[in-house]
């Protein structure tokens, strides 16, 4: 899609320089520059920019990888989006192709911002500054050399890419829900007459001590969650509203699916010890994401159903 867009661009600033200034057109031909631009467009130059802009992201090629492919990781969700990815390029083929390419300047905006994000960044050895300078980048690059209207057809792809780069201090947002849910699950005990209580984090069952650490607050699960419905229903032609209901039965099966999770474990510790208990609260986890997944598979097939069912 990018190398005949790359050719008609070029084409037409070639030809813009050589009319509004003849001065520059006669320095191309006298200084061998004719030959090279040439080249550049036999090789699209536009993937050679993109190629160095992913140059400059090398360093953080390994962590990243680490965590799009490891199953404990808030960004486990990344081979569901590539998935997404692939299809979505698949069904837009035909409208990109036929997207009249309108560069603009207003590319620059995102470009300098990115630059700027990307050495502070560096300087200052922050990672959170490196990561939100790539879709920076990326965006002013496809305003500058696509325009408008093919930048928000692929803006979704944009959105979730940013989001799939592990540079979110997502400790901020699971140590509350740690907390939480641990003074739920000591409640919920109390009230099956089983004497526990919680301190931060803890519960203290008995002699035991139960833990709910990060990746009990069904944070990882539910951004998994979330990616596979938005890559389900996103070739939908269904409402907002429904769209709306998936992300919200999305939540309230996280919430609860994780709270079960919890509880489960007291009980396993209570009656059979802290012996196995790793393996029941790996294995566990698993069960409770397969059965949510199975659920919101379900929930997004009688939605479409619904639709086909109300438009006949």
């Amino acid at each position: 899609m990018l190398i005949p867009i790359c050719n008609q661009s070029l084409t037409v600033i070639a030809r813009s320089l050589r009319r509004s200034n003849p001065i520059f057109a006669f320095w191309i031909a006298s200084s061998g520059l004719k030959p090279l631009l040439a080249m550049t467009a036999k090789f699209n130059f536009d993937l050679i920019i993109f190629f160095a802009l992913s140059v400059l992201y090398l360093k953080y090629i390994p962590n990243w990888t680490k965590e799009w492919f490891n199953f404990d990781s808030f960004y486990s969700f990344f081979p569901f989006l590539i998935i997404f990815v692939v299809q979505f390029f698949k069904t837009k083929a035909v409208e990109l192709q036929k997207t009249e390419i309108n560069p603009t300047n207003l590319g620059l905006l995102p470009l300098i911002t990115g630059l700027l994000f990307y050495y502070t960044g560096n300087k200052a050895d922050m990672d959170l500054l490196s990561g939100l300078s790539l879709p920076l980048l990326f965006s002013g690059i496809l305003l500058l050399l696509y325009g408008k209207n093919l930048f928000m057809i692929v803006l979704p792809v944009i959105i979730l890419l940013s989001l799939s780069i592990p540079v979110l201090p997502i400790f901020r947002l699971t140590t509350p829900l740690q907390i939480f849910l641990a003074d739920i699950s000591a409640k919920i005990l109390n009230f099956l007459n089983i004497g526990a209580y919680s301190l931060g984090s803890n519960i203290f069952i008995d002699k035991y001590l139960v833990t709910v650490e990060a990746g009990c607050t069904g944070v990882k699960s539910l951004s998994s969650l979330l990616v596979i419905n938005f890559l389900l229903f996103y070739f939908k032609n269904i409402s907002v509203f429904k769209k709306f209901l998936i992300i919200s039965f999305s939540l309230a099966i996280s919430f609860i699916g994780n709270i079960i999770r919890i509880l489960l474990i007291d009980f396993y510790i209570i009656y059979n010890g802290l012996k196995g208990s790793e393996n029941f609260h790996y294995y566990i986890g698993l069960g409770i994401f397969a059965l949510s997944l199975l659920i919101i598979l379900v929930i997004n097939e009688f939605i479409e159903d619904d639709k086909i069912a109300a438009s006949q």
